[in-house]
């Protein structure tokens, strides 16, 4: 520093105009264009798509070339935002490039097509067996399966009504409990509006000449 007279205190950092900071700290805050995350966004987004559970109810294959597809464009949409490439400790690059090492239970996600078995009933679905060997010959049979790591045994079963639905009777249970108690909250007090348990209905009816003194 010294022999090239460089004083460090006369160095100044300037912040990027689109600086955002990584809370990674894996990068350097300079972020692309609003124009170019807007791509990255929709490009993620279309990506998504090609994934999606929706496709079975548009009748739409998820195909090979479909996926290959989809990564492609995330591969392009990054290379517009960053053309000269992102270096290779970024993990979006390692993700896109297949080189990122999975830990703990990130790496469990991950199914090897060797290794993977396919379950559906309680069943395995043998690799030497077709499909109409179990489900029979009707082209419009629907089913879902579960892939399971080889040796793991038969999936857990999915629960018989989802979360949401679940969240939706509980709250329509403790509705109806807190009506029920209410009614009987009512329903105990009522005996106290009842002409029979005021004090003052026999005094009543006698200042009133006794007409309102029924007989048995």
């Amino acid at each position: 520093m010294k022999d090239l007279t460089l004083d460090e205190e006369k160095v100044e950092w300037v912040k990027p105009d689109n600086y955002k900071p990584d809370p990674t700290a894996r990068r350097t805050g300079a972020a692309p264009e609003d124009s170019v995350a807007q791509v990255i966004l929709k490009t993620v987004s279309e990506a998504k798509e090609s994934t999606s559970n929706d496709l079975v109810s548009k009748k739409t294959l998820t195909t090979r070339a479909l996926l290959q597809n989809a990564l492609d464009g995330l591969k392009g949409a990054i290379m517009i935002a960053y053309p000269e490439g992102l270096p290779e400790y970024d993990p979006v690059r390692q993700i896109l490039d297949d080189t990122e090492v999975l830990e703990g239970a990130p790496s469990q996600e991950i199914l090897d097509i060797e290794s993977t078995t396919m379950w559906w009933a309680g069943k395995e679905i043998l690799r030497e067996q077709k499909m109409g060997d179990r489900v029979g010959k009707n082209e419009k049979t629907k089913i879902v399966v579960k892939l399971q790591k080889k040796g793991q045994g038969a999936p857990s079963r999915e629960p018989l009504i989802d979360q949401k639905t679940q969240e939706e009777m509980m709250s329509y249970y403790h509705k109806k409990q807190e009506e029920m108690k209410k009614l009987t909250e009512d329903s105990e007090d009522a005996y106290l509006n009842s002409s029979w348990a005021n004090p003052g209905t026999l005094k009543g009816q006698l200042l009133n000449g006794g007409r309102d003194v029924r007989w048995k």
